[in-house]
């Protein structure tokens, strides 16, 4: 397993792919479609939030345990859909997978997944499916029978955006 001491920075993140990933499949993830606006303004955003530590509040463990979409998870926070992650790992999704159960969240798998509906969902409980309504309507079948319990559905996305060669956005 990889050393990730030290990552809690999200640059430090960025830096560590940028100096283990293929340039340009470190631009496919590091960049964005389009222009890269949204990009840009999730680095403004994501730079105003603040975290503070709360201590001696408290004479119990903190529960961050939410119910959604009918589903136990034990934080408010679930992985979200990333394409073609074997790209960047070997093991790709089901390490991802594996990564949200052991965490307690669910993972949403992208539409553009590199290891099949059938593989991941013996892996994670719970799993959601990032649904685009494209003309293959073999994969939507697919999501139903691998008994996936929520298909998170788009309809208003093209199937590939747009993507910049220089990785728009990217740091």
């Amino acid at each position: 397993m990889d050393d990730v001491t030290g990552l809690a920075d999200p640059d430090a993140f960025e830096d560590r792919a940028r100096a283990r990933l293929p340039a340009d499949i470190y631009r496919y993830f590091a960049g964005g479609a389009g222009d890269g606006r949204t990009v840009a303004a999730n680095r403004v955003a994501f730079e105003r939030v603040r975290l503070r530590p709360r201590v001696l509040t408290g004479a119990g463990e903190p529960d961050l345990a939410i119910t959604t979409l009918g589903q136990r998870l034990a934080m408010p926070v679930a992985v979200a859909p990333v394409a073609l992650q074997r790209l960047a790992h070997p093991e790709g999704e089901l390490a991802t997978a594996r990564a949200a159960a052991t965490a307690g969240t669910a993972m949403i798998l992208s539409t553009m997944a590199t290891t099949s509906i059938e593989e991941v969902v013996c892996v994670a409980a719970p799993l959601w499916f990032q649904l685009y309504l494209l003309r293959d309507r073999g994969r939507r079948a697919r999501s139903s029978t691998a008994r996936l319990r929520r298909a998170l559905r788009r309809s208003s996305s093209p199937p590939m955006p747009r993507r910049t060669a220089g990785g728009a956005g990217a740091r």
